[in-house]
C-alpha cells in the first residue's frame, strides 16, 4: 500500500480530518500536485463549511487545473483582511481577462492599488494585463 492510500484510508477515522487534509493540502501544493491538493482542500471545505480559510489556494489550485468559474468563485471568496488578500486580487484579475469578463480592466487596477512588494511585480509583469493600463 502506498503512503497516499495509506493516508487517504486513515482520514475516514479521524475524529477531525481537518487538520490531516490541511496538510494534505498544502504539502500536495509544493510538490505541484494539483489533482491532489484540490481533492484535499475540497474535502476540506466540505468538512469545515463557513470555517474553510484556504479559499486562496483553492482558487489558485482551480486556475492551474482551467476550472476558471470555479477559481474565480474561490478568489472571490477571499476577504479583504486576509493577509492572502492581494494575492487573491492578483489571482482574480488573471482569472476575469481568461474569462473575458466585461469588467475585467478593472479588476487589474484594483489589484494594483491593492499590490503588495509581492504582487506588484508579479502585476507589473502579467503577459496577461499588457494590453490594459493600470499604473
Amino acid at each position: 500500500m502506498s503512503g497516499a492510500e495509506h493516508r487517504d484510508q486513515r482520514l475516514p477515522l479521524e475524529r477531525d480530518p481537518a487538520p490531516s487534509l490541511s496538510r494534505i493540502g498544502e504539502m500536495a501544493m509544493a510538490t505541484g500536485d494539483t489533482p491532489a491538493a484540490l481533492a484535499a482542500y475540497e474535502r476540506l471545505r466540505g468538512v469545515q463549511g463557513e470555517k474553510f480559510g484556504h479559499d486562496l489556494e483553492l482558487g489558485v489550485l482551480y486556475l492551474d487545473a482551467r476550472r476558471l468559474d470555479e477559481a474565480a468563485a474561490a478568489l472571490d471568496r477571499v476577504r479583504a483582511n486576509d493577509p492572502g488578500y492581494p494575492m487573491a486580487l492578483f489571482k482574480r484579475a488573471q482569472v476575469s481577462v481568461l474569462l473575458g469578463e466585461p469588467d475585467r480592466e478593472e479588476r487589474v487596477r484594483a489589484a494594483y492599488r491593492a499590490a503588495n512588494a509581492q504582487t506588484r511585480p508579479l502585476i507589473e509583469r502579467e503577459s496577461l494585463f499588457r494590453e490594459i493600463p493600470f499604473h
